[in-house]
């Protein structure tokens, strides 16, 4: 397993997913909870309940960094599907862990999804915000180059892309929980 530090915002990465006896020891874990109902939003973990990650580690000492370790998953994955789980319908919430669960593929590298679900949600935002579409295409641009690995042109984009990155976090959970787990079911 890769660990590479990323120091522009201190998360670690982790290049590969979980493995098939993993990837069924955290469905079954999360499919309980969902069973018993305790899966809830706005609550990390209170002993008997709490939300996506918080029911995961069973603790209420654990960041995501830590449970991301844990479960052996990308960090920027385990912090988009808990801001998906606060994001969501109460009635989707209870069913998204074991839903994203079951979409990541085991031993796989799944960096590109962060750029292709980036992708997607930039398009959407730069179609619907023309007045600001420039600075979004730039973002996407570096995404782009990111997945086809071309360095010295994806720095050019770089100080350009981020402010119009935190904008797209404008986008709908429900779609960002339906390209997320499309994009992972597809990068097996």
């Amino acid at each position: 397993m890769e660990l590479i530090l990323n120091t522009s915002n201190m998360v670690l990465v982790m290049s590969k997913t979980f493995t098939a006896e993993q990837k069924k020891h955290w469905i079954n874990v999360m499919q309980a909870h969902q069973d018993a109902d305790r899966i809830v939003q706005g609550l990390w973990w209170d002993g008997s309940k709490g939300c996506f990650f918080g029911c995961a580690m069973e603790e209420d000492d654990v960041d995501l960094t830590e449970a991301a370790a844990c479960m052996r998953l990308p960090a920027w994955l385990v912090m988009l599907a808990e801001k998906i789980h606060e994001g969501l319908p109460k009635t989707d919430a209870i069913k998204w862990p074991v839903r994203l669960l079951k979409a990541i593929p085991i031993d796989t590298d799944i960096s590109k999804v962060m750029h292709k679900l980036a992708i997607k949600r930039l398009t959407v935002l730069a179609d619907k915000n023309p007045a600001v579409s420039t600075a979004i295409n730039q973002v996407i641009e570096y995404h782009r180059l990111e997945l086809a690995g071309d360095i010295e042109a994806r720095s050019a984009v770089r100080s350009a892309s981020w402010p119009a990155e935190s904008a797209a976090w404008s986008a709908s959970f429900k779609t960002e929980a339906d390209n997320l787990t499309q994009l992972l079911e597809g990068s097996a």
